[in-house]
């Protein structure tokens, strides 16, 4: 059985001969190629080849390409503080500017995404047919935090039907 059809059917909940092996990456894909994280996560080049570095090294049955919880914040206009060894941290929130109902829709060429999505073609390829490709993508209360900050707290008790 090749190892991306071990985690399928892990995923499946089928019995499997051993339990799939995934890597938790991140940027210590950065860290394998010896770039920092603030780079890695602005380039598809440093992207494909930190996965790729990471799937050499690791054989795993599985691999995220991209671990970043701010990318989809970004895209809708929130500020990033980075630093080199970590991804961003949102320190600006879209929502103390802009209302709720005037936020735009996730454009799809917004912030890093054009630059994830072109590494995440190069790595579905360069992985081949035995190790899964696996997508990351912000959960809403994270996102709901993102956007509003640490109001969003608050709001759940004071006015959850705005949350």
């Amino acid at each position: 059985m090749k190892n991306k059809e071990l985690l399928l059917k892990a995923l499946r909940y089928e019995e499997t001969r051993r339990a799939p092996w995934v890597p938790y990456v991140g940027v210590h894909a950065a860290s394998l190629i010896g770039r920092p994280a603030d780079e890695f996560l602005r380039s598809a080049d440093l992207i494909y080849a930190g996965v790729m570095k990471a799937a050499d090294e690791y054989q795993p049955d599985g691999i995220p390409l991209l671990f970043d919880l701010q990318l989809e914040a970004e895209a809708l206009g929130c500020g990033l503080t980075w630093a080199r060894d970590n991804p961003p941290a949102v320190t600006g929130h879209i929502l103390d500017q802009v209302p709720l109902g005037e936020m735009p829709a996730l454009p799809p060429g917004g912030g890093r995404i054009p630059a994830v999505m072109e590494a995440t073609a190069r790595l579905v390829r360069g992985l081949g047919p035995d190790v899964a490709p696996m997508g990351l993508v912000c959960g809403p209360f994270t996102l709901g935090l993102h956007l509003m900050g640490s109001r969003i707290i608050t709001a759940m008790i004071k006015n959850p039907e705005e949350v």
